[in-house]
C-alpha cells in the first residue's frame, strides 16, 4: 500500500485529479482509469479550506 500524502490534485493525471477533487472525507473512489492503469483513492482527511455557509 502506498500513499501520496498531502498533495495538490493538479499534480496527477487529469482523470485521477478530477476524482480526487470530488472525494469527500471518509469516502473511497471507485477505480479510475488513466494512462498508467487503474487507480483508487480514499480520503482520510481533507486539508482544503472549508467554505462558510451563508
Amino acid at each position: 500500500m502506498a500513499g501520496s500524502g498531502w498533495a495538490s490534485a493538479g499534480n496527477f493525471v487529469k482523470p485521477f485529479s478530477d476524482a480526487l477533487t470530488s472525494l469527500a472525507k471518509g469516502t473511497t473512489e471507485t477505480p479510475v482509469k488513466s494512462e498508467f492503469g487503474y487507480i483508487t483513492s480514499s480520503c482520510l482527511e481533507d486539508s482544503r479550506p472549508q467554505r462558510a455557509g451563508f
